[in-house]
């Protein structure tokens, strides 16, 4: 089976930026975990958006340079890719339309997605099923699991409550907790 150079060549360029810019998306932002049917959607209209964009170069590029073409392309897709996580980190496309009359809607973030991309370290305590709980530090070295069917906490730091104060545990370098585990989670001042 011959596979025509020019349908390849298509096909790669709305493959390739589609995926690269959903993947910075999802890792760079705060993104659902959408179905399979609406990642598709989004990636070919990332994939139409970067070609709409940087399509005017690739006819400068050699045709028999394939390798600099695929280059090329992540480059640019991961430009764009950049750009657009900054559009929805900053709201700008809400701005947009709400200055054009529009009634931009969103759905509001999750808990646990609100938990995800906190930047700031807090003191949790983790209560458990069992009625047992943790006391924690939640920051930069800890990890809230994104899968929306598995929300597992990694917490860096045990704590002990004394009545006064919190006292870190010696020798230890943080808990696991998996979801099924978890009852409440309570952010302390």
């Amino acid at each position: 089976m011959n596979i025509d150079p020019e349908i390849l060549q298509a096909l790669t360029i709305f493959l390739i930026p589609g995926v690269v810019i959903d993947f910075m998306l999802r890792n760079l932002t705060c993104a659902r975990l959408d179905k399979s049917m609406y990642r598709l959607l989004n990636m070919a209209f990332f994939s139409v958006i970067n070609f709409a964009v940087w399509g005017w170069m690739f006819p400068f590029i050699p045709k028999d340079v394939v390798w600099f073409k695929v280059l090329v392309l992540i480059l640019t897709s991961a430009i764009t890719g950049i750009i657009a996580c900054y559009l929805v980190k900053w709201n700008i496309f809400c701005l947009v339309f709400s200055t054009l009359g529009f009634n931009p809607r969103q759905e509001p973030a999750t808990a646990w997605e609100k938990l995800s991309i906190s930047d700031s370290t807090s003191y949790v305590v983790v209560h458990l099923k069992s009625g047992a709980s943790y006391r924690a530090l939640l920051s930069e070295y800890s990890a809230v699991s994104d899968d929306i069917d598995h929300l597992d906490l990694f917490l860096e730091k045990v704590f002990i409550y004394d009545g006064e104060q919190w006292l870190p545990v010696d020798g230890n370098a943080g808990v696991y907790i998996p979801y099924t585990e978890i009852e409440s989670v309570e952010f302390v001042e």
